[in-house]
């Protein structure tokens, strides 16, 4: 579905359940760790906060935490033949980047070891 924005600009709103079940499930994880304005992943190291938090104000610079699950993401999306259009107009609901980044960010982190 394509909506029209405040400032014009048609966006492309896609509706996660017309993914398959795993990679909705996937997606609702990937939501999880992303919230508005911070993300949050448990830390593995003792005496610490139970949870790493950090912002979207460096926005040049994709969050390295978010890196692997990101590539999880894209890598179940590949085995389910999801990796589509809407798989990548999806990305900006997600993440404070637009369409374009998404993609290139979630090609890059996939084939990165």
């Amino acid at each position: 579905m394509t909506v029209t924005g405040e400032n014009g600009k048609k966006k492309k709103v896609v509706d996660e359940t017309a993914f398959h079940p795993d990679l909705q499930k996937a997606i609702t994880e990937m939501k999880g760790l992303v919230s508005k304005g911070t993300f949050r992943l448990p830390t593995c190291e003792k005496n610490q906060l139970p949870f790493a938090i950090e912002s979207w104000e460096l926005k040049g610079k994709f969050p390295p935490v978010l890196k692997p699950p990101l590539a999880q993401l894209a890598l179940l999306a590949i085995r389910l033949d999801e990796y589509d259009d809407d798989f990548f107009s999806l990305m900006p609901q997600l993440f404070p980047y637009n369409k374009f980044t998404m993609t290139v960010c979630s090609v890059v982190h996939l084939y990165t070891p």
